[in-house]
């Protein structure tokens, strides 16, 4: 066998085994700048919602910039999912039940730890969140709160699943994917000081309610004052919300 065989079924073995692989390195470079072009749009929506000094209002908005980036980011998955490449056009109804297939399962056990998520539909390979965006319809006052509150939790732990299974099947841990996950881990870090900031505000308030004050009585809210100036929080920014559950 010459040098050139042998080297060349070696590689079709290390192949077959997916210890390599073939990159496409204009594809690679599409999806960097698809993905960087996403992220740069939702950390820009993000410093937009953080204008509200209400804390319902500033939960809300973190609803709304969450729910955009799980739904561009599913658009995004749509175009550069490698089970859909070199197929030509694809029909749509295809690629929706490739992404629920992919997505559904995680965001319905997500579903049993915050129970609001289950008011959200699923439905065209995206998330409709109508329901949530629009409950101050419905529910007023704390309880509209508590609800905003579980939402953001569960659709931020969604956000990084899905970016996770996105990175790991279009770029795998290539010089790409690193610089990627470098890029998202900033943004996510963001968002991680917006929950932190509203759990230190929470827990002033409670412990304001302990005390005996006047539930009527605003708390010292770093949430209305300055949000960029809090004491650190040891347990992180994702604890799940009181065990109340309630009813819509």
């Amino acid at each position: 066998m010459t040098p050139e065989a042998r080297v060349a079924r070696i590689m079709t073995r290390l192949l077959e085994l997916r210890l390599i692989e073939i990159v496409d390195t204009a594809l690679e470079n599409e999806v960097q700048q698809d993905l960087s072009n996403l992220i740069i749009k939702c950390q820009t929506t993000l410093t937009r919602k953080q204008q509200s000094s209400n804390p319902a209002q500033h939960l809300l908005g973190l609803i709304t910039v969450l729910s955009d980036c799980i739904n561009g980011l599913l658009a995004h998955h749509s175009r550069y999912a490698k089970s859909l490449r070199g197929r030509g056009q694809i029909p749509y109804p295809d690629v929706v039940r490739y992404l629920e297939r992919r997505f559904s399962s995680q965001f319905q056990l997500l579903a049993q730890q915050y129970p609001i998520l289950e008011t959200i539909e699923f439905t065209n390979g995206r998330l409709d969140c109508t329901s949530i965006l629009t409950l101050d319809k419905l529910v007023k006052g704390e309880q509209l709160e508590e609800f905003y509150w579980e939402a953001v939790l569960g659709l931020a732990a969604f956000l990084r699943m899905v970016f996770a299974e996105l990175l790991r099947d279009e770029v795998g841990n290539s010089h790409t994917g690193r610089n990627l996950n470098f890029a998202w881990k900033a943004f996510l870090t963001e968002i991680d000081q917006e929950i932190h900031q509203y759990q230190v505000y929470r827990a002033q308030h409670n412990a304001q309610l302990t005390r005996g004050r006047d539930p009527a009585q605003p708390a010292p809210m770093g949430i209305t004052q300055n949000w960029n100036h809090v004491p650190d929080n040891e347990g992180g920014p994702y604890r799940p919300p009181e065990s109340r559950r309630r009813l819509i």
